[in-house]
Formats: C-alpha cells, sequence, structure tokens
C-alpha cells in the first residue's frame, strides 16, 4: 500500500511541475478580429511562447553569462497587453524597434529613412504618419490588414512590458495548423 502511495505522490508531483512549466512558457490566445488578415484570421486559436523575450541577462550575468538582448525583432508577431483596456490582449507585427524613426508615407512604411520591404502578406492601405521616433523599451507595432488595424497609428507605442509572447503555433483552425510565419 505504501509503494502505491508513493507512486500516486510521485505521479502527482510530475504532474504539478509538468503544469507549471507549460503555464509559465506557453499560452493559449484567441484572435477577435481580423487586422492581421490575410495572415491570422478571425477565432484562430494559436500558442504564444511567453520565453521569447525573458530577460535572461538579468539573471545570469552576475554568474558571467551573457545572453545578449532578448527584444522582440523586426516582423515578429507579438501578443500583448493593450494599455487602456484592462484584461484585453492584442496581437501585431513588430515594425520600428527602440532607436528606430517611422513614417508612413501614402501606405508605404519607412524605418530610418527606408522603405520597409515587407515579405508576408499585407493588405495595404494608404495612410500618413508623421516620422516618429520609437523611444527606449518601446515597439511600433501594425496589423498586418492596415486599412481596419487600430494599432501604433492611432494609440501609440507599445512597451515590452505590455509584451506577452512571439505567436508561435497556430492550433486552431486544423486546416491552418503549423508554426506562425514571422
Amino acid at each position: 500500500m505504501r509503494l502505491f502511495i508513493k507512486e500516486i505522490l510521485e505521479t502527482l508531483a510530475i504532474a504539478i511541475v509538468a503544469f507549471i512549466i507549460i503555464n509559465t512558457s506557453v499560452q493559449n490566445y484567441m484572435v477577435e478580429g481580423t487586422s492581421m488578415m490575410p495572415n491570422i484570421g478571425d477565432n484562430d486559436y494559436l500558442l504564444v511562447n511567453k520565453l521569447s523575450y525573458m530577460e535572461f541577462n538579468k539573471l545570469l550575468t552576475e554568474n558571467g553569462l551573457d545572453f545578449g538582448s532578448q527584444d522582440p525583432s523586426r516582423a515578429d508577431i507579438v501578443v500583448f497587453k493593450q494599455k487602456n483596456m484592462s484584461g484585453k490582449h492584442l496581437i501585431k507585427r513588430v515594425i520600428g524597434l527602440p532607436g528606430d524613426t517611422v513614417s508612413i508615407k501614402n501606405g508605404k512604411i519607412y524605418v530610418n529613412n527606408k522603405i520597409l520591404e515587407e515579405h508576408y502578406g499585407i493588405i495595404y492601405d494608404d495612410s500618413n504618419l508623421n516620422e516618429t521616433m520609437v523611444q527606449n523599451g518601446y515597439f511600433f507595432v501594425l496589423g498586418d490588414n492596415r486599412p481596419i488595424s487600430q494599432d501604433s497609428r492611432s494609440w501609440g507605442m507599445v512597451s515590452k512590458e505590455q509584451i506577452i509572447g512571439k505567436a508561435w503555433f497556430r492550433y486552431w483552425p486544423i486546416s491552418n495548423m503549423g508554426l506562425v510565419k514571422h
């Protein structure tokens, strides 16, 4: 009987540790809206990698290990908490990095005065935006469906603290299941 109880306790301990690891590293997310069309659609279900942008430097530099910056890269698709909408998460593509200048002229994106080559599906518009400097710790984000997307053009930059993680894997609809292309 003791052996049976020991086996049950070990199994429970392993299950609890696995649950904690999974919940701290991955989060599921349901997309609401069409601002990321044609790449990610309304009601798509994604897994978000919450470890993508963790600051390992802060934890390990004291021990002589340096993994470099873990900041989002241009073209990453990120899920983040919107500032003024409690509990609401949004998904957008990173366009401008800290220190960049971003402007939009007739729908063409300029980063540091050069046209941004976007090699992913975009629905363009003819919007304009005066040159804006991306401050340290912030990112300029846009939806891929530019005519309808509410993004950094309308409500400003996203801070690194707001970012939950990088869109990683689409598991619904099954017909589009697979890694999210950035």
